[in-house]
């Protein structure tokens, strides 16, 4: 009926003397043309799964599989109905029950994403951490059919204090993957996490910190890399992920901050100069001395995940200041070190609204007329050296740092 070929497999050296077989043949004889590589692929993972349970196959078992499995394929490929041979396949295919390690098999979906053109380097890399959430969750070396249901309801418990994007981002890259796996390399039977739902972020605006409220939490936390972190971020309004690389270099005058250290395309435009407020100051001193802090390229922070612990820090502080646990329908769950940043541009927009392009300098962002800061880089209104210090700029961008205080104890 269609032209065709046959398809052959060398049998494993380790299985020929099982299988009785040093090569497996079968003809394509009614499969058309365009199909016979899909079906190929097929047989291709059959037989591997034969392999994965050989102690069930001898010759004539092993042989009436593949047919069955031809049979079948031909059923699904031409809507063939042969409900015999069909029931048949599949109670030989339950019998097996061939079973996988999870880490196997999501480094399958790795490897088939590498070759696929579309995936970017930043996706791959997502992609992998969010399998790995799954991974790091559940016992070393568990197979796929080991998962239980408890072990997939406790896998959504886990990740309950995760914002619903990164949740929903997880169970979407594990949903593809098992898609993957199920219907292209046909390694498992079911999805078990179809079960799991995606969440929504209930809308609620970030509300900001009082003064007291930032003295109290940076007074009342005893490690002093996330101490000293938070205190350079409240005086000098610095983003976190600027503050984390910092060394005794950017700093050891004293008198600025030299942020110099920004490479990225979307970063290097935010280096910049920032005065040292007194207060500050005086705190840089100690920890300099707390910590031998003294050579150029002396790391003012060895922790990893900065951002994490000073967020865990300040979320820890506000259940104690409210002697309550913060649940996600409280708002000032919400509360994070950007705050403090937010804290400090408030302040200066509070008392030099008319000084907008230094406010915009000092924060590495940009002003609209109405006074509010935009992330977009609008250099045009910046056409002035605020870098030479002695130059009447660098003086008042001093003032303005000085214009508020923390008491930091």
């Amino acid at each position: 009926m269609y032209k065709y070929s046959y398809y052959r497999k060398t049998i494993k050296e380790e299985h020929k003397a099982i299988l009785g077989l040093t090569e497996f043949k079968l003809s394509l004889k009614d499969i058309h043309k365009k199909h016979q590589n899909v079906v190929k692929s097929i047989f291709e993972i059959e037989i591997d799964k034969v392999y994965n349970n050989i102690q069930s196959f001898n010759k004539e078992k092993f042989k009436e599989y593949m047919e069955l499995v031809y049979h079948k394929t031909l059923s699904d490929l031409y809507n063939i109905n042969n409900s015999l041979l069909l029931d048949k396949y599949l109670n030989i295919k339950n019998n097996e029950k061939p079973d996988y390690a999870l880490i196997e098999l999501f480094r399958i979906c790795e490897d088939h994403e590498k070759i696929d053109e579309n995936f970017k380097e930043a996706t791959l890399k997502n992609n992998k951490r969010y399998r790995q959430k799954l991974l790091d969750f559940l016992p070393e070396g568990i197979t796929y059919n080991q998962i239980t249901i408890e072990q997939v309801e406790q896998f959504k418990k886990a990740n309950l204090e995760v914002s619903a994007g990164y949740w929903n981002n997880i169970l979407a890259q594990i949903n593809k993957s098992f898609s993957y796996l199920l219907e292209k390399k046909k390694l498992i039977d079911e999805n078990k996490f179809l079960t799991l739902d995606t969440r929504e972020d209930e809308i609620i605006d970030k509300e900001d910190f009082e003064k007291e409220e930032i003295e109290n939490i940076i007074n009342n936390c005893h490690q002093k890399e996330i101490k000293i972190a938070m205190t350079i971020q409240a005086f000098t309004g610095m983003r976190i992920g600027e503050i984390a690389p910092l060394t005794y270099k950017n700093l050891k005058d004293l008198e600025c901050l030299n942020i110099n250290y920004l490479e990225d395309t979307k970063t290097k435009k935010h280096n910049r100069l920032i005065p040292i407020h007194k207060t500050l100051k005086r705190e840089l001193i100690k920890y300099f001395e707390e910590n031998n802090i003294k050579n150029d390229n002396d790391n003012l922070f060895k922790m990893k995940k900065l951002n994490d612990n000073v967020n865990k820090q300040i979320k820890k502080q506000i259940n104690i200041i409210n002697e309550k646990i913060i649940n996600d329908e409280d708002k000032r769950a919400y509360k994070t070190s950007h705050k403090f940043r937010y804290k400090f541009i408030q302040e200066l927009n509070h008392h030099h609204q008319e000084l907008a392009n230094y406010i915009t300098v000092l924060c590495g962002h940009t002003t609209s007329e109405d006074g509010k800061y935009h992330k977009k880089s609008n250099s045009n209104n910046i056409n002035f050296d605020l870098y030479n210090k002695g130059k009447a700029n660098w003086d008042t961008l001093v003032k303005m740092i000085h214009c508020f205080d923390f008491d930091i104890k």
